[in-house]
């Protein structure tokens, strides 16, 4: 990922954080976004693009939300909503986690029910193994490992 991304990826942040604000308290300063381009980190930035053109991202730590470790961590992960529906996500995952194998979370907010089905789709579709999911402080956590 190229520093000359961030700023498309902090633009559209500032459209997903506000987003998830309808769901819970979200901190709209995100103060962990500079650290995904510093090599020191286990971080990971994506841009997804349709062609030329930017339609989300995803951020990639290996930060877990519950006692247990992992190798990688769905920290945010954002699709335009016009972009939504068309598999660009479902893409864009498959194509994540094909790169980063290994034992993985994803945290989604209990009330923000289309990204809870969405994810569920796409873990169906990646016949992921040794699912696991709870809800941890607000959060339905899923811990699998990917192929």
């Amino acid at each position: 990922m190229s520093l000359s991304d961030k700023p498309i990826i902090k633009a559209q942040l500032a459209h997903y954080l506000l987003e998830l604000s309808q769901f819970g308290d979200v901190d709209q300063d995100y103060p962990y976004l500079d650290l995904y381009w510093q090599a020191a980190e286990s971080r990971w930035p994506y841009l997804i693009k349709a062609g030329a053109e930017a339609v989300g991202f995803a951020l990639i730590n290996a930060h877990s939300v519950t006692p247990q470790p992992v190798d990688f961590a769905m920290a945010e992960f954002f699709i335009r909503p016009e972009q939504r529906g068309t598999g660009l996500g479902l893409a864009a995952a498959e194509v994540l986690f094909a790169r980063h194998t290994g034992t993985w979370e994803i945290a989604v907010m209990v009330g923000n029910h289309q990204a809870r089905r969405f994810w569920q789709r796409v873990l169906e579709r990646l016949s992921v193994h040794d699912l696991q999911s709870s809800e941890v402080d607000g959060m339905i956590v899923h811990r699998f490992a990917a192929p």
